[in-house]
């Protein structure tokens, strides 16, 4: 706010689905409703899930296992496997496909 008091909240809705889990993690599939900044990486601090190796919202125990062998982390495990939005002055749907990089498929996989 221009007073300079705490920032206000601000509404974001995120829907998850879970792909893949096991004791310890978990590959979700995010939808974003909004787009607020860091939006995923709040809400999945929020319900106690952080992103790996998010120094911002992440736990930093974790943090520090996942800056080693094996995982050797060395950014937020956040990926964009698709992105799909109407172009904004056709309108015509555009969707992009990324296939994880290797630092997030290792972590995947282990």
């Amino acid at each position: 706010p221009e007073d300079g008091g705490p920032p206000t909240a601000r509404y974001a809705k995120s829907t998850l689905r879970p792909l893949a889990t096991d004791s310890k993690r978990s590959v979700l599939q995010v939808q974003i409703h909004t787009g607020r900044t860091h939006q995923i990486r709040v809400h999945l601090a929020h319900l106690r899930m952080p992103v790996l190796a998010d120094d911002l919202y992440g736990d930093p125990t974790y943090n520090r296992i996942a800056a080693k062998p094996p995982f050797l982390a060395r950014r937020p495990l956040l990926h964009a496997w698709t992105l799909s939005f109407a172009h904004p002055t056709t309108n015509e749907r555009l969707t992009f496909t990324a296939p994880p990089p290797d630092d997030m498929a290792r972590a995947i996989r282990l």
